[in-house]
């Protein structure tokens, strides 16, 4: 299928991700999916349920979910087929207006979880633990966290991996570093 505005590198990431999101492996994602990764967040963070932190964290994640599918459920299966994700991401991304609204707070929740002492600074023990609750293979994570750190700091900070999801969701070129922010895509 061909897509407006995602070309062959963004497809290619987008469907990896898809396939990192749906945590049971059955092709789509569900609502399901989303409150499973919400909890093995929260437990990689030690937030209690119903704590404030753990509401924070799941508040920004079904926001996520919830415009996700009322804008991809093309079918009213109440799940998203990667056709739909697609479809959806194609729109998504050549509008500013709503990747601020849908993809923004995923990306402020994601630095909030790796930032594990509030000093705006993500460690390569935090990326770790964080990537790997989206099954990203653990060979790949060295390889990812030194092309994110570009100065060699072995931190990142809060502008490094904003503009780490932001390349993710909106480059098409095959060496942008913040294409493998969730792991190698290419070995997909």
């Amino acid at each position: 299928m061909s897509y407006k505005n995602i070309g062959q590198v963004r497809q290619q990431k987008l469907t990896y991700l898809f396939h990192l999101l749906d945590v049971n492996d059955n092709g789509q994602l569900t609502e399901t999916d989303f409150l499973t990764l919400v909890q093995a967040l929260a437990t990689m963070r030690g937030y209690p349920e119903h704590s404030g932190a753990y509401n924070s964290l799941k508040r920004s994640w079904m926001y996520v979910w919830q415009n996700i599918f009322k804008l991809s459920d093309l079918d009213l299966s109440d799940a998203v087929d990667l056709t739909e994700w697609l479809k959806f991401f194609d729109h998504a991304v050549g509008d500013e207006a709503y990747y601020s609204a849908l993809v923004a707070p995923l990306e402020e929740s994601m630095i909030a979880l790796m930032d594990t002492d509030g000093r705006n600074l993500i460690t390569r023990t935090d990326y770790q633990q964080l990537t790997t609750i989206w099954k990203v293979r653990a060979e790949d994570i060295d390889l990812v966290f030194s092309k994110l750190d570009e100065n060699g700091d072995e931190a990142l900070n809060d502008a490094e991996v904003g503009l780490a999801i932001r390349q993710f969701f909106t480059s098409d070129e095959p060496d942008t570093d913040g294409n493998y922010f969730f792991g190698d895509y290419t070995r997909a």
